[in-house]
């Protein structure tokens, strides 16, 4: 992890700048997450489900982003600390109501597609 996390700065930094190292901490973060959750999972035994821990939130966050970004973008109040906590609070409205509708949605296929299996 270390020696992985080095390599990226030595070699994102002098290309990209303070992105390369944003992007860095990004991707190490994700890289220990994953080491992390699978020796957990041989530990415990436990099983994640990609779509419902990673696909699902990760087209909520999409979904919120793009639409806060348009909305308020548009407005023209990209500075105001108010209108900073109003995108936050949206943002989070949104990604709750996007993820909860597609685990309802995901939900109603998985009965239909069980009633349909068993008739």
């Amino acid at each position: 992890d270390a020696l992985l996390s080095v390599f990226l700065v030595y070699t994102l930094i002098p290309r990209m700048g303070i992105m390369g190292y944003a992007v860095c901490i990004i991707a190490m973060e994700a890289y220990n997450f994953i080491l992390s959750a699978m020796r957990l999972a041989k530990r415990i035994k436990f099983k994640i489900s990609i779509k419902e821990t990673v696909f699902y939130p990760m087209i909520s966050a999409l979904a919120s982003g793009a639409a806060v970004k348009n909305l308020f973008i548009s407005a023209g109040k990209e500075t105001d600390a108010l209108w900073l906590v109003l995108e936050i609070v949206f943002s989070v409205c949104i990604f709750i109501a996007v993820y909860k509708t597609i685990l309802l949605i995901d939900e109603f296929v998985n009965k239909l597609h069980y009633n349909l299996k068993c008739k």
